[in-house]
């Protein structure tokens, strides 16, 4: 898992929304009262934690939940796939994963059909939407995307999501919020493997969706990019941000408007009084089971740097706060690892203020940052970040003509750049 600094600052471009068919188009939990509340910027600016969304990674199960045949081709799919280097054959690994699914997708279409063809015992009930099943189905996107095969990556992600989702709940997210809260709810109740299952497979629908924005934001940034070096005016990239931002925006209005519902109903007072420090929203302790700080924290940062590339900061800003609200307890307990991450999201906050040209919050960071990053000195991501965010408070001298300390800082930022480089040069050897 990598922590990436902003590179370099993002260049303007027009960028018309057009909403897919396939996906809800209708005012979504961010359009609502309740969805501005939920991302209105409060309190002091403290520290924020970045991660990969990876809500839908969840696998496989024990080996023995598969057929033989089937756990030999998963087997052998694995060895190809985990390999290191040149050793790594990923057109192996993809053929063994599809015929290990081919092979899950008949028994289940057998049991869908009332067929005895699959046998009793525990592949008797299966359907085409079984975590054991879709797990497989993430494992060969994901592979795909790996290699580039872009195009195949979606196939499997779109066909991942139409098992788990109908074309209703797709169009109309709050079907969705409504299955994640009921669902809790009865977990809450009772405690079951199936009510579990359920749950586990609806944020997969969700996780893969992420997924789904993802590669089609890769797809836009390369189709722009190609467009930039050739120096045409190929505007495919639009639509292939334009399918990100749909699906991106579906999955927030689904989670955002699920936690609310959930939140409402279990912390909100009803006598009008102050709420606890404990049961704020956005406290990692308000979540419900179905919804862990990594994933939310996750799914907020993802979506806050697409929003930031397609220039929508308003979005983007708040979406990065509310991620900080979720990690500020591990910060609070020092906790080096996330205070680290903390200080690669402050260059991101900080390159949105400069972006909107609001250099005094874009100080606020700065300080921010560099005060927390020198706790942590030999820490790559406090590293990383120290050297972006003294960049940026270069950059703020440079723009009010105080040119001695720019110049004083740059150099010294060359210095901390080299001696980084030469200590990742030791580190490898």
């Amino acid at each position: 898992m990598s922590f990436m600094v902003p590179r370099q600052r993002i260049p303007k471009f027009e960028y018309k929304n057009t909403n897919s068919r396939s996906y809800s188009s209708n005012p979504g939990f961010l359009d609502t009262e309740a969805g501005r509340l939920a991302l209105i910027v409060t309190g002091s600016a403290v520290c924020i934690s970045v991660f990969a969304y990876q809500g839908y990674m969840f696998f496989f199960g024990p080996a023995t939940i598969y057929p033989k045949e089937v756990q030999k081709l998963l087997r052998k799919g694995g060895e190809s796939y985990l390999q290191i280097g040149e050793k790594r054959d990923l057109e192996l690994a993809a053929k063994y994963y599809t015929e290990a699914l081919e092979i899950m997708d008949n028994i289940a279409t057998e049991n869908e059909k009332g067929s005895t063809a699959s046998g009793s015992g525990k592949f008797s009930s299966m359907k085409r939407d079984d975590n054991r099943i879709t797990g497989i189905e993430a494992r060969v996107a994901e592979i795909y995307s790996t290699s580039g095969d872009y195009e195949k990556a979606l196939y499997y992600l779109e066909d991942l999501v139409s098992r788990i989702f109908t074309a209703e709940e797709l169009a109309e997210y709050t079907l969705v919020v409504e299955k994640l809260v009921n669902s809790s709810s009865a977990y809450t109740k009772k405690k079951s493997a199936k009510i579990q299952g359920e749950l586990e497979k609806y944020m997969r629908g969700i996780g893969a969706i992420n997924k789904l924005a993802e590669t089609y934001e890769k797809l836009g940034d390369e189709s722009k990019y190609k467009g930039t070096i050739f120096n045409n005016d190929n505007f495919d990239y639009l639509s292939d941000y334009n399918n990100a931002e749909t699906r991106y925006t579906f999955c927030l209005n689904t989670v955002l408007g699920a936690y609310s519902k959930y939140y409402s109903t279990i912390y909100q007072p009803s006598n009008g009084s102050e709420m606890s420090e404990i049961t704020k929203l956005f406290d990692p302790k308000t979540l419900p089971k179905f919804l862990s700080a990594y994933t939310l924290t996750s799914l907020l940062y993802n979506c806050s740097n697409f929003f930031s590339k397609i220039e929508k900061y308003d979005f983007a800003y708040p979406l990065l706060i509310r991620s900080l609200d979720l990690l500020k307890p591990s910060v609070d307990s020092k906790k080096e690892s996330e205070s680290c991450k903390s200080c690669v999201l402050m260059t991101h906050l900080t390159n949105i203020a400069i972006l909107r040209n609001d250099l005094s919050d874009a100080q606020i960071w700065i300080d921010n940052g560099l005060s927390l990053s020198k706790e942590y000195p030999t820490n790559p991501d406090c590293i990383h970040s120290s050297i972006s965010l003294i960049y940026d408070q270069g950059h703020i001298f440079e723009v009010h003509n105080i040119y001695i300390t720019f110049i004083i800082i740059y150099h010294h930022l060359i210095d901390l750049t080299n001696n980084h480089m030469y200590l990742n040069h030791i580190a490898e050897k």
